[in-house]
C-alpha cells in the first residue's frame, strides 16, 4: 500500500489526536475545520495574519489568531494545515513555516466522502474535499488542495501546491508542475503536460502541453498572458492605445476604439466591448 496517509496514523491504525492549527480563516479554512472534525481531530485555532494583534475573532467557535507564533504558544503540541485556496500564497506560507523548524509537521485532511485509491500517494498537508476522486497510481504533491467533486485520473502526477477547484477533472496520465491551478469545471486532457505556475481559467479545456508560467482560458484553452504579467493601470493603458492611434494618423480608428472601450478610474482592468469591426492599429 503506497498511500502516504498511512504514515500519519498510529501503529494501531487510529488517527493521532494532536490538535490542529489551521492557517487561513476564509472559506477553505472553514472547510478544513469541518473535515478535521469529521476525521476526529481537534482544531485548536485558526491563523489570519491580516488581523491586528488586539483584534478578537472566532470562526466556528474557534479563536482566530493573528500569527503562527501565537498559535504555537497556545498548545504544547500540534500539527498544521495550510488552508489557503491559491497555490502561490500557500507555497509562501510553507516556506516561512519551514524556517520556524516546526517539530510536529503537517496534517493531511481527507473528507470521508472522498475516494482515494490504495495505490495513490498524497503529499503531507494536502486537503481533499467531499466528492474528490483520486485514481490508481496518482501522485499528489505536498500542501495541495482538491476541491468539491474533482477527479484526478490514473497515473497522473501533480506537483507541490497543486490547486484543483470545484468540479475540475484531470484525465489519466497528465503531468502537472508545481503551483498549478485548475479552475472550476475545467478539464485537462489525458497525458497533457503543464509546467510550473500554470493557471487554467474556469470552464476551460486543455488539450495541449503548456509551458511554465502561462494563464490559459477557453475551449480549447489558449494562452491569455503569463502569470507573472501585471495589467497596467487604466489610464496608462488608455494613453498607450491613444498614442499608437495618433501616431498612425487615422482618426476613424480613434473613434472606433473610443466606442469599443469603457474606462473606469476606480479599477485597473481594461474592459473591451466586442465590436463588429476590429481595427488594426499600426
Amino acid at each position: 500500500m503506497r498511500n502516504s496517509l498511512a504514515c500519519e496514523m498510529n501503529p494501531d491504525g487510529s488517527v493521532p489526536r494532536l490538535p490542529l492549527i489551521v492557517i487561513g480563516a476564509g472559506g477553505v479554512g472553514a472547510e478544513a475545520a469541518e473535515i478535521a472534525e469529521l476525521m476526529g481531530l481537534e482544531v485548536a485555532s485558526f491563523v489570519d495574519e491580516s488581523l491586528s494583534p488586539d483584534e478578537a475573532r472566532y470562526l466556528r467557535g474557534i479563536p482566530v489568531l493573528p500569527s503562527v507564533e501565537l498559535g504555537m504558544r497556545s498548545v504544547t503540541a500540534a500539527k498544521f494545515v495550510i488552508a489557503i485556496g491559491e497555490s502561490g500564497p500557500r507555497a509562501d506560507v510553507l516556506r516561512r513555516l519551514t524556517k520556524l523548524n516546526l517539530k510536529f509537521g503537517f496534517q493531511s485532511l481527507v473528507h470521508p466522502a472522498a475516494t482515494v485509491s490504495r495505490t495513490a500517494t498524497i503529499g503531507e498537508g494536502s486537503i481533499l474535499s467531499a466528492g474528490a476522486q483520486i485514481g490508481p497510481g496518482v501522485s499528489l504533491g505536498k500542501a495541495s488542495y482538491v476541491g468539491l467533486n474533482c477527479a484526478i485520473g490514473h497515473d497522473s502526477f501533480c506537483g507541490d501546491f497543486t490547486s484543483v477547484y470545484a468540479g475540475a477533472c484531470i484525465s489519466g496520465g497528465a503531468v502537472l508542475g508545481d503551483r498549478v491551478s485548475i479552475g472550476s469545471m475545467s478539464v485537462v486532457r489525458e497525458r497533457t503536460r503543464l509546467g510550473n505556475d500554470v493557471f487554467v481559467g474556469a470552464h476551460s479545456y486543455v488539450n495541449r502541453h503548456v509551458e511554465n508560467g502561462v494563464l490559459l482560458f477557453g475551449t480549447p484553452a489558449k494562452p491569455v498572458r503569463t502569470t507573472a504579467q501585471r495589467t497596467m493601470p487604466i489610464r496608462s493603458c488608455r494613453r498607450t492605445t491613444e498614442s499608437a492611434v495618433i501616431r498612425s494618423g487615422d482618426r476613424k480608428k480613434m473613434e472606433i476604439i473610443s466606442a469599443s472601450c469603457r474606462w473606469r478610474s476606480d479599477r485597473k482592468v481594461q474592459k473591451v466591448v466586442p465590436n463588429t469591426v476590429s481595427p488594426r492599429i499600426a
